[in-house]
């Protein structure tokens, strides 16, 4: 499966180019959909003094992250806190992962594939929203690729490659701990590759070092599992999860209809691709990739059946290359280069509804950045913000963490700091036991993703003193300004 267009010594332009496009593509419209509660509780953890933070995750939660919040924690002194800097390295973890990609195709066949994996990358839908999250995904997938990387080249004897493969699936693993069934999928890989196995020992002894370094953050998070008791068990609904939505819906179910078109495109390459790689008798390629691909999804699977719920779609982020692999086989099968070209652009056709998707204000179940506007542009020095929703703990609190510059006027009130700790998680005192003596103006925010909700009393608010002189209707919620 050799190019002999291209030789594999020039793939450095090429990986330089396509990391400058993936990351291009990933920084454009970085903050249009807006923020939600998951990147809400990473900026209210990373901003936690260390000491904080260390107690959180070590007695109630969130243990899984601790590594990336640390690393947060110093990037946002450096660079400040909205929802740009949050996620802009996320959208440099894919453009690595592109790079580290483009590098494992060149390795496995050449040049020319590893191109075309890499361009995948960029085009699969849950990578897209990777690099749009405030979350560890895309820099575990980010890291975990470079791991493959180097257990392919620690493969020609290179001590250096076998201590950079455990570094990297050793902060893998820290920064999401279920990166860890990457290296589950590289042990079966050699398990296949006669030729792999002779670096057992090797491979062995870096794996345990890395889960050794680890494994505070590893016990620590088993210990925690709890937490995802929010996770659905696993039903039939899950087939419809593994085989479209982890995938191609860029993880908060969008796309409607289309997304079955875009999945239906891939599996199509991917079974062209898996038979041309069995055919040419490419077996590390395969030996690579289907497990890389497979096994972290059925190992969630398995375990949410026999313990506890632990699948979600969003947790599978770091199988998106080898996806990509197997893809970009069946148009690198194709012999002309204009072939492949065109290929790779009905690709980028197919999935560009879902790239605008992902970027639309309410990708992520949220319209904080609708609301945070408004408040900016109407609220003055003093007013005060009561918001009800979204449903979880973080709902009052979460939109003046991720849009402080937005709400620098408003201060929040009837927030109850959670028993935890006092920076994040809060109950909220009912409307009709606020107490608004001083408040001259209100800003209530009411999450209506639901319908009408129970627990909204405005009459409590109009006894104060206040009445509502302005009220504004978004897609997930209303916005009332109470003035006294």
């Amino acid at each position: 499966m050799r190019d002999d267009t291209t030789r594999p010594h020039g793939v450095w332009p090429w990986v330089v180019g396509l990391t400058a496009v993936a990351f291009a593509v990933s920084v454009w419209q970085l903050t249009g959909a807006s923020a939600w509660s998951d990147e809400g509780f990473t900026i209210a953890a990373a901003t936690m003094p260390l000491d904080e933070l260390w107690a959180m995750v070590s007695s109630s939660k969130d243990a899984v992250h601790v590594a990336y919040y640390v690393l947060l924690h110093g990037w946002f002194d450096i660079v400040g806190v909205d929802v740009w800097t949050l996620r802009l390295p996320s959208a440099v973890a894919v453009a690595a992962t592109t790079a580290a990609t483009v590098l494992i195709g060149a390795r496995l066949a050449s040049t020319g594939f590893g191109v075309i994996a890499g361009f995948l990358v960029i085009l699969i839908p849950q990578g897209m929203w990777a690099a749009t999250e405030g979350r560890s995904y895309a820099l575990a997938m980010a890291l975990s690729t470079w791991a493959v990387w180097a257990f392919l080249a620690a493969m020609t004897g290179r001590v250096w490659h076998w201590v950079g493969f455990g570094v990297l699936i050793a902060l893998a693993m820290a920064v999401f701990v279920y990166s860890a069934l990457v290296l589950a999928s590289l042990l079966v890989s050699l398990l296949i590759v006669r030729s792999w196995r002779t670096r057992f020992v090797a491979f062995a002894t870096a794996s345990v070092l890395a889960v050794i370094a680890a494994s505070p953050v590893v016990i620590v998070s088993f210990l925690q599992r709890s937490q995802v008791s929010w996770l659905a068990p696993i039903s039939a609904d899950t087939i419809g999860e593994v085989l479209v939505n982890q995938w191609f819906t860029g993880a908060t179910m969008l796309g409607g209809r289309w997304r079955f078109v875009v999945a239906g495109l891939f599996y199509a390459l991917i079974v062209v691709g898996v038979i041309v790689l069995a055919r040419r008798g490419r077996r590390e390629t395969l030996a690579l990739a289907v497990p890389w691909m497979v096994l972290p999804t059925l190992a969630l699977i398995v375990a949410s059946i026999l313990l506890d719920p632990l699948y979600t779609r969003r947790y599978v982020t770091m199988s998106i290359p080898a996806l990509a692999l197997l893809a970009a086989a069946a148009i690198f099968a194709l012999r002309r280069i204009w072939m492949r070209v065109a290929a790779v652009t009905l690709v980028a056709a197919t999935v560009a509804p879902m790239y605008l998707a992902v970027r639309a204000t309410d990708a992520k179940y949220s319209d904080w950045s609708r609301i945070a506007a408004a408040i900016a542009q109407e609220s003055r020095p003093g007013d005060a913000l009561y918001v009800v929703g979204p449903g979880n703990m973080l709902g009052a609190q979460a939109i003046t963490w991720t849009y402080p510059d937005e709400t620098a006027n408003v201060s929040l009130v009837g927030v109850v700091p959670g028993s935890d700790t006092a920076s994040v998680g809060s109950e909220l005192v009912p409307m009709d036991e606020l107490d608004l003596d001083g408040v001259e103006r209100l800003w209530i925010v009411i999450d209506t993703t639901n319908g009408d909700r129970d627990d909204v009393d405005l009459d409590a608010v109009s006894e104060q003193g206040l009445e509502v002189t302005e009220v504004l209707v978004t897609s997930r919620s209303t916005v009332f300004l109470a003035e006294r």
